[in-house]
């Protein structure tokens, strides 16, 4: 039975963590300091390798023991301070090396201070499949967000909901994901983007595995990680936490086998990361694959830890149309927003599977809280949201 099979799971994702431990050994250990552009250390920034979390001391210094499946090295935006970039997007990580122990960052005090007013872009499912699908991106998609964040009075951040490109079978997304990379980039989109990885971002053709991993899926996983980073990550501004997943358990054998939901190493290191954050804070979670109506892996345990915040909110993408659903637990309810994609039905026209224009989300946020959202139909005006027709009406002309 399902049941069966998800408790199978979560059994066998168990034992392959405990089998990470035994091997605890072969982990190495880093450390180094986190300043700002004046040269003082910074406390209480969490630094992670996207499988443990450590805490800047009162002397700005950290240490942390990777895990030897580990690419980055990264710290957790804190909201007093700005974003670092590179190439017109967020630079807060570094690539562990072989051999490299220390590792250290600089941040800049956030001009104006903590923010407490902000909104979020976010665009589901570019999953380009060619150059022209890039470039109607590039037409379409682009310039209606750049415009939009030019109207606004108060900061935006972009955030993706995954498949920025489209891997099946001998069609590799690794060679598009730099293009998409470009096309969203600050001098273009007017925005910082902060991505999250979806199961079309897996690629599917041989690649390079890699000799520090013990899991052999994640060479598929690297291409994604090698353009757009870190794959599990959090970043804050404001009064809120946000943090991007990758939900995707893949056996990275054809594009179909897949299913939802976190390994129990993911499950840990998004414990370790709200912990050190405070329940009146807002914690907004951005994953590809819905929970909605899902009983995958982890998940009745990931919406647990998000009850137990002030508000909470889950992102997602995945189905190529817009869906709000409210999932209740502990009395607490969890709104998750579905957004339509930016391909809509696979660029074959401008509108998502269920007829809604292909577009983007916007989320005004203020304090700890959501306040407003709305779908942001591409090459229409703020305020479009529906076109309605007749049924009795003829449009085509001829016939009865």
């Amino acid at each position: 039975t399902i049941k069966h099979n998800t408790e199978m799971k979560k059994a066998l994702l168990t034992l392959f963590a405990a089998a990470v431990c035994l091997s605890s050994a072969a982990q190495m250990k880093i450390s180094g300091t986190v300043k700002d552009s004046a040269g003082k250390p910074v406390a209480g920034v969490v630094v992670s390798d996207g499988f443990s979390c450590a805490n800047t001391d009162a002397k700005g210094r950290y240490k942390l023991a990777t895990s030897k499946d580990a690419f980055y090295v990264f710290y957790s935006i804190p909201a007093e301070y700005g974003i670092a970039t590179k190439d017109g997007h967020p630079d807060f990580y570094k690539k562990i090396e072989k051999g490299v122990k220390r590792y250290d960052f600089t941040l800049a005090p956030l001009e104006g201070g903590v923010e407490k007013e902000f909104k979020l872009v976010m665009v589901a499912d570019p999953q380009a499949q060619c150059d022209f699908h890039v470039k109607r991106f590039e037409r379409e998609t682009v310039p209606d967000i750049r415009a939009y964040v030019d109207a606004q009075s108060v900061p935006c951040y972009g955030v993706t909901l995954g498949d920025m490109a489209y891997s099946e079978g001998k069609a590799n997304a690794v060679p598009l994901m730099p293009k998409m990379r470009r096309a969203m980039g600050y001098d273009r989109s007017h925005l910082l983007f902060f991505q999250t990885m979806g199961n079309h971002d897996n690629a599917f053709a041989p690649v390079a595995t890699d000799e520090r991993s013990s899991n052999i899926n994640l060479a598929y996983q690297r291409p994604f990680e090698e353009v757009f980073g870190p794959v599990n990550y959090s970043w804050n501004r404001g009064d809120v936490h946000i943090v991007s997943m990758d939900n995707i358990i893949h056996e990275c054998q054809e594009s179909a086998g897949y299913t939802g939901g976190f390994s129990a190493e993911q499950y840990e290191w998004l414990k370790q990361d709200l912990s050190y954050v405070p329940k009146d804070k807002m914690v907004i979670l951005c994953v590809h694959i819905p929970f909605r109506n899902s009983k995958y892996a982890y998940y009745d345990e990931v919406l647990e830890l998000l009850s137990q915040y002030k508000y909470a909110t889950i992102m997602s993408a995945h189905t190529h149309s817009n869906i709000n659903h409210i999932h209740t637990k502990n009395g607490k309810e969890i709104f998750e927003h579905v957004t339509g994609t930016s391909c809509g039905a696979w660029w074959r026209s401008t509108v998502c599977t269920e007829g809604t224009p292909i577009g983007f989300g916007i989320y005004r946020i203020e304090g700890a809280a959501m306040k407003e959202w709305n779908y942001k139909s591409v090459q229409h005006g703020e305020d479009f949201q529906i076109r309605l027709y007749r049924g009795s009406d003829k449009f085509t002309g001829g016939g009865d």
